[in-house]
């Protein structure tokens, strides 16, 4: 079994468009690659290539539905740690923390 790292996971989930469609999917549930597109205003391409980066990482989940491919979040640890985070801005980043001014949880 490949051992991944802290560093590997966190690069998984770090990115601005992978961050994006992260946040996307926690705020409106499961949804195919064209909706992630449309909305989050990225190339379906490069929707395609993150959504794949976080399957590997099994952050996202896919469903076969007809000829789409449903993603959604990894309920048991990526939307956990999701809110976790939303907790620890609100709590903590919201005077002292610079890069967290102006982040919307």
């Amino acid at each position: 079994m490949r051992e991944i790292s802290y560093e590997q996971f966190f690069a998984t989930l770090s990115g601005n468009k992978r961050l994006e469609i992260l946040r996307y999917l926690k705020e409106n549930g499961a949804k195919n690659v064209s909706e992630i597109a449309e909305s989050t205003k990225q190339e379906q391409s490069a929707v395609s290539h993150s959504l794949n980066k976080l399957l590997n990482c099994q952050c996202v989940h896919v469903e076969v539905r007809g000829k789409n491919r449903i993603y959604s979040l990894n309920s048991e640890t990526i939307v956990p740690l999701l809110k976790l985070a939303d907790w620890h801005i609100k709590s903590f980043c919201k005077d002292q923390c610079q890069h967290c001014v102006g982040v919307q949880t």
